[in-house]
Order: structure tokens, then sequence, then C-alpha cells
């Protein structure tokens, strides 16, 4: 009995080893220091403190400097939003391209020469980003022009921002706000949370259930939210007590990023436990994942830990890509599309599971005049039999 005890101790202790001792420290481009990160379709996006956006297309092994356009070179952040990627620099600077990177325009007319722009994110056929102090602003033209979009908000530091199927999401200050895109204004979802800076956003998705996950940069506060954000409760059972900078949801694993290194769960916060591993403890900020492996910016070095070696497998990176916008949501006659190339077929399902629409997709809008009003799922199907599932309102 004894030594089958010690071999489970040591079978524990080996798996915990393993666990924090397989993430592998990229090498920097020459002479930069990481800031911020992206990953689109496994090519990875590095900003930097003073050399500006790097490419890598090999798992960051390799790095290409692509600054063709940019002049502000400390990058707060990338984002891809639909066919453009956007990035921002210090004095309200926002450079968009739509290449790849490859040539770069700027982008902020309308934004503030104080603001520093926080993230982007396209939602409703729009482009939404947060500022450091002119909270949330909005272009309609693809970020030609940007103009201040705070009904309902109060405070004007923002930082993260979340689309989560139809609905979107925003932290300022110690608050959470979501869209009412039908009258264009912020509501409050914020009960239960505690008056802490909240830092970052995500969610995971298990079978259709979704639950959100809201975290705080100045204390260890990680709350939950299962009801599209109506309520929230704690779910920090094993972090420790130091801010966390960045969450990140993939299937149903949700990583944390906090001053000591990388924590996860696998139960939607009941347990958190520890998958650092790293050379110091640091903050561990931008956590983003390619199809094969888990990134993040740790002790100005960009790591790497392979899903598989975290239990996670089957991750599509065309679908965790696949940002489709779609407006307007209450809908009247037709529904709108961005962003969905791969997007082959689409079915519309009543709150009894029975299909009252369903076709070819064409890319561009559904006319669903016909249909009662009510709530629906609208379920896409990708060309390569993936299947997407967002929720609609027909009718006011």
């Amino acid at each position: 009995m004894k030594l089958i005890n010690n071999i489970i101790f040591l079978s524990i202790i080996l798996f915990s080893f393993n666990a924090n001792a397989q993430w592998t420290a990229l090498n920097n481009p020459s002479g930069a220091l990481p800031f911020s990160m992206e990953i689109h379709n496994d090519t990875i996006y590095l900003g930097t403190v003073g050399n500006g956006i790097y490419r890598s297309t090999d798992g960051g092994n390799n790095w290409t400097q692509i600054n063709n356009g940019i002049t502000s070179m400390q990058i707060w952040t990338i984002n891809h939003c639909g066919n453009t990627i956007f990035a921002s620099s210090t004095g309200g600077m926002v450079y968009k391209s739509i290449d790849e990177g490859s040539n770069w325009i700027l982008s902020n007319t309308g934004i503030s020469s104080t603001a520093i722009v926080r993230k982007f994110v396209l939602a409703n056929g729009k482009i939404f980003a947060t500022t450091t102090n002119n909270g949330v602003i909005i272009s309609s033209d693809n970020g030609d022009t940007w103009t201040q979009h705070n009904a309902g908000i109060v405070g004007l530091v923002a930082e993260p921002l979340m689309a989560v199927q139809s609905d979107l999401f925003v932290g300022v200050n110690q608050k959470v706000y979501k869209y009412d895109s039908g009258n264009q204004n912020w509501i409050m979802q914020s009960n239960g949370l505690f008056n802490n800076t909240v830092g970052s956003l995500t969610y995971i998705d298990n079978n259709s259930q979704v639950t959100l996950f809201a975290a705080t940069s100045n204390a260890n506060d990680v709350s939950k939210s299962i009801d599209d954000g109506s309520n929230w409760t704690l779910a920090d059972n094993g972090l420790p007590n130091v801010g966390v900078w960045s969450l990140l949801g993939i299937n149903t694993t949700v990583f944390a990023g906090n001053d000591y290194g990388v924590y996860q769960t696998t139960n939607q916060g009941l347990n958190w436990t520890d998958i650092s591993g790293f050379d110091f403890a640091s903050p561990a900020k931008f956590l983003n994942s390619s199809s094969t492996d888990l990134f993040v910016i740790q002790g100005a070095k960009v790591w790497k830990k392979s899903l598989s070696s975290l239990g996670i497998t089957g991750i599509n990176t065309e679908l965790k890509n696949l940002k489709i916008g779609f407006y307007p949501n209450p809908v009247i006659d037709k529904i709108y599309f961005s962003n969905a190339l791969q997007i082959k077929y689409y079915e519309i399902v009543d709150l009894t599971g029975q299909t009252v629409m369903s076709g070819s997709f064409n890319n561009e809008s559904i006319e669903l005049s016909g249909l009662h009003n009510g709530i629906y799922a609208i379920i896409l199907t990708t060309a390569d039999n993936n299947r997407i599932q967002h929720k609609i309102i027909k009718g006011l």
C-alpha cells in the first residue's frame, strides 16, 4: 500500500513538473522588447516597446519587421478585425493594414492625441475600440474616422472589450457594460462584481452554454456569469492574491495571466492550477493561442507551451479567428453579415428545436420578414462542416 501511495505521489510530482517545464522561450527580434501580441491563422504579430511590429509565420522561430507606414514605434495593441489589422501607439496614433501587416496607413481621425487605444473589436459591422481616457470609440468606415460612443457609461478609462456571438461587452473602471445595439447605448451588467479595476474579459462556450469571465488587474478577483452578464459570482479558488492581467478561453478551459505567471481552470473557476514554470515571477500578459500552442508575454519574453500538454486538442484556428459580425440584433426584416466568407449554409431553429428556415448562404444577408417574432438560434455551417451557433431576436 505504501508503495502504491509513493507511486501515486511520484506521478503527481512528475505531472506537475512536466506541466511547468514545457514552456519554451522564443527568441526576441534583435534588439526588441515584446509589448503586445496578436495571433491570427497561426501568424503571430508582435508589438514592441520601440521597434514597431514584427510578424512570424513559423511559430515565433523567425521574425520579420513590418513597419512600412508606421512612424510611432511603441505598439500598445494589435487586433485582427475581419480583413483589417489595427495597431495603436502613443499620442492617439492608430494604424491599419489590409494586407496582413505588409503596409500600414494612419487611421486616427477623431481620436484625441491624449488617448491610447487598448483593444479593437469588430461587432455589428462596425469597429469598436477602448481607450485610456476617452472611453469607447467607434468607426463605421473601417477605421477611417472615429467618434466617442459612451452613452450609458460612467467613466472613461476602458480597456477590455469582447464580442460574444452577437453581444458586446466592455470593462470600464470597476464595471462591465453590455452594448444595446437597438438603442445604441451601454447597459451596466455588474451585479456581484467587486469594486476593482476590470482588466480583462473572456468566455467559453460549452454546448451552447456561454460562461463569461471578468478579471481585475489590482486584485486576484476572477468572476463568472452564466446569464449573459446579469449576475456575477467569484471563481478564484486557487489563485494567488495578485492582479490578473489577461484571460483566455479555449474550448472549455480558461487561462489567467497574473503577476506570478499563468494559471488554468478546467471547471469554470472552481479550482485554478499554476502552470507557470518561468524563469522568475513577472506579469503574464496578452495570452493568445495558435492551433497548436498557448502563447504569453512574460518577463520581456514571448513564451509558448503546447496545447496538447494542457489536455487541449481539436482547436480549430479558422473558427477561433472567424469573428463573424451580424447586425442588427434584434432584427426586423433582414440580417446582414460581415467576415463570413467561409460560411456555406445556414439554419434557423426555434426554441423547440424545429428548423424554421434554411438554405445556402450568400455572405451578405438573410431575409427574415416572414419569420414570427421571437428568439431563435442561427446555425452557420462552414465549407469543412464546422458549425457556429448564435442567438438572434426577431422583432422588437
